[in-house]
């Protein structure tokens, strides 16, 4: 805008003109004191005022809301407290240093001056910012604790999440196999099965801890441990009341002991016709020492010729004596009185060896008797 002189107009209680005087301003006229730029007011060189004015005070005509657009028109806006002046295209306004102003036009220099803003007053200065609430550039940003309000991130270069929330696992996580996403929403044991590639069998997922596992568990290897355990104590089958354990043509070996607390248990009851017990055992050992030991087989073999029953390790039975045959006559399990000897005459009598003959009866018949036991036991014989 182009320098702007105007003649202003005093009002005072007596005219004061005559008072005035402008003395080496000629160039502004004889009758023009000062001159209006743009953003001030200047008194011409030389000029001297004086004189009384209304409370000696300069006064301008004063309106609640002027508009003057006149060039050089001066008016007070008495609600807001400034000055508007015309440019002749419009009004421009003044202000002091304590109230907020409008400025055009100008350039800020932030060396000198502070600029008291928020991120909603910049994002009206910027124009072409998106939101409506903390400001954030583009490049090279380092944030404290931001709050972002639903924003579209795009496609980061990096981020750490270590602290974030809400994340969909459906949608928000990317590179997961098949059925993982649909497991971690719902860790369930079949969700699991369904995201294991090469799952064996069906059910649930089994812990160390007490597992239930039902129907059974199966191994196509040769070689299996079924529980390779280094517990001293083990609890194997619980409550079960039948236990079948190998094929009728396998082989079971077994741990060092197998015990009960039952009074009475069966260790092996079965419909085999054959059991073959100890294998290559040298010493097979069988109740306490003050238990009875009941056989239930009409036939015990020890398939060895060597072989023998001790009782407390002497030997009271071994294998049969052969080279005997069967007696002839009668036998006799009757009680019968020793025999103490008959006395003998220099000339024996009859009855003296009568006496004689009826012993030698009797130890006959009871020699026979114990040798047809004897073969009948198998202790001896052919």
């Amino acid at each position: 805008m182009s320098q702007t002189k105007v003649q202003p107009t005093f009002v005072t209680d007596t005219p004061p003109f005559d008072n005035f005087r402008s003395t080496g301003f000629t160039d502004l006229g004889t009758s023009t004191i000062m001159e209006i730029n743009d953003d001030s007011v200047h008194f011409a060189a030389n000029v001297i005022m004086t004189g009384s004015l209304i409370q000696n005070s300069l006064q301008i005509p004063t309106d609640a809301a002027p508009t003057p657009t006149t060039e050089g028109a001066m008016e007070w806006d008495s609600d807001d407290d400034k000055i508007k002046i015309g440019d002749g295209a419009g009004t421009l306004t003044f202000s002091s240093d304590e109230t907020t102003a409008t400025l055009f036009n100008k350039t800020l220099n932030f060396s000198n001056n502070t600029i008291v803003a928020n991120s909603l007053v910049i994002l009206e200065i910027v124009g072409d910012g998106s939101g409506n609430a903390n400001l954030v550039f583009a490049n090279a940003a380092t944030l404290t604790s931001p709050v972002l309000v639903t924003p579209d991130l795009g496609t980061p270069s990096a981020g750490t999440l270590t602290n974030a929330t809400g994340l969909p696992i459906s949608t928000g996580v990317s590179g997961l196999g098949a059925g993982v996403a649909t497991f971690l929403g719902t860790p369930s044991s079949q969700n699991f099965l369904n995201a294991v590639t090469t799952p064996t069998g069906t059910g649930r997922v089994v812990f160390s801890n007490s597992p239930n596992v039902n129907t059974a568990i199966t191994t196509s290897t040769t070689t299996f441990s079924l529980i390779n355990t280094t517990a001293t104590t083990m609890n194997f089958a619980g409550a079960a009341t039948a236990i079948n354990m190998g094929t009728a043509t396998g082989t079971l070996f077994g741990p060092r002991d197998i015990r009960t607390t039952d009074t009475t248990a069966n260790v092996m009851n079965v419909t085999s016709t054959t059991l073959n017990l100890g294998g290559a055992a040298t010493t097979v050992n069988i109740g306490a020492g003050t238990g009875t030991l009941t056989i239930g087989n009409p036939t015990v073999n020890i398939n060895d010729a060597a072989g023998e029953f001790q009782i407390n390790g002497t030997k009271v039975v071994d294998a049969r004596i052969t080279g005997w045959t069967a007696a002839t006559g009668t036998g006799s399990k009757a009680t019968f009185a020793t025999f103490a000897g008959q006395d003998i005459s220099a000339s024996p009598t009859e009855a003296e060896v009568q006496a004689i003959d009826d012993h030698v009866v009797i130890l006959s018949q009871r020699v026979k008797q114990i040798i047809d036991d004897l073969i009948s036991h198998g202790l001896i014989g052919t």
